[in-house]
């Protein structure tokens, strides 16, 4: 196989992110770290399809990485929404062990049996 697709590979990994990453993703193939690829040369294609699952794995990893620290940031977001609120107060806790007393309306106070 002729080095174009590898090559093609390279150069979208680099423009979208850096030569540290094309480094990276080689090493994930485990294609030596150093290697870019030239259209003019053949290559064993096997190679190009390990190469291209370690790219695609480390894309997969880095967008579920952006998606877990996105919601992590909408978290925090909505803590400090509530937290700025300065009528907000929390409820006290409910106190499931007193007696509750029926009001009676016209004299306000607690209702006659």
């Amino acid at each position: 196989m002729l080095g174009l697709m590898p090559k093609l590979l390279h150069d979208f990994v680099e423009t979208r992110a850096d030569s540290a990453t094309i480094a990276e993703v080689n090493a994930l193939a485990g294609i030596p770290r150093e290697r870019r690829y030239r259209i003019d040369a053949e290559y064993d294609e096997s190679e190009f399809h390990v190469l291209l699952r370690a790219a695609t794995n480390g894309a997969v990893a880095v967008i579920n990485e952006v998606i877990a620290e996105a919601e992590e940031d909408e978290r925090l977001e909505a803590l400090s929404e509530v937290e700025e609120k300065p009528d907000h107060q929390p409820k006290p806790p409910l106190d499931l062990g007193r007696s509750v007393v029926a009001v009676d309306e016209e004299s306000e106070g607690p209702a006659q049996p």
